[in-house]
């Protein structure tokens, strides 16, 4: 018979340890009596797991494996004895996104004017963070309707990124004198950028 287990991780961590433990029947049964594959349910290749003794007739099955999504994936895991016979057990690994750190800027638009700029950065602790992860949206704080912002990623690659402000912008409605405002006003940008599963 076998055991399943069920674990937590963080997106781009890799996991290491026991993935199933097996009990064989012969009571007389040795490690290199058994072999072990898991399929780690993620479309990865499945690899050779390794047996270790636990007790008597008692053992595990280890194995390492990076995920580099967040979700629920089921692990196969198949122990074979020499006999032929196979042992199957499912076990549960949950991938968590990454934390995301953002932060936003105080900035300066001119009354009666549209600008486009950076409003606010964020960094994914997930070193292979793709930009197609990320949304972002923009309150105001005026009352005008919610923005979607523009996020990017200046490098390419890698945990850092931008969001820059969206069709909507940020345009104050104080009137022009003489080509000059009024007056000005601040608006500050914030955005969110969870990441998302594909």
């Amino acid at each position: 018979g076998s055991t399943p287990i069920t674990t937590t991780i963080v997106q781009g961590d890799t996991f290491s340890g026991i993935i199933a433990r097996v009990l064989d029947s012969n009571v007389l049964g040795i490690a290199s009596d058994l072999s072990a594959t898991v399929d780690w349910g993620d479309g990865s290749a499945v690899e050779n797991g390794t047996i270790h003794t636990i007790q008597a007739n008692s053992f595990s099955v280890t194995d390492a494996h990076e995920y580099v999504e967040a979700g629920t994936f089921n692990v196969l895991v198949n122990v074979v004895s020499l006999g032929g016979q196979v042992t199957s057990t499912q076990s549960t690994i949950i991938v968590t996104n990454a934390p995301v750190t953002a932060a936003g800027t105080t900035f300066t638009g001119p009354a009666g004017v549209t600008f486009t700029q950076a409003v606010a950065g964020f960094v994914d602790a997930f070193a292979g963070a793709r930009l197609s992860d990320f949304t972002a949206t923009i309150d105001w704080a005026d009352s005008s309707p919610i923005d979607f912002g523009v996020v990017t990623q200046p490098a390419g690659v890698g945990t850092a990124f931008v969001v820059t402000t969206g069709t909507n912008a940020c345009t104050a409605t104080t009137p022009f004198v003489n080509g000059t405002p009024l007056k000005s006003r601040y608006c500050k940008g914030s955005a969110t950028g969870p990441a998302l599963v594909p």
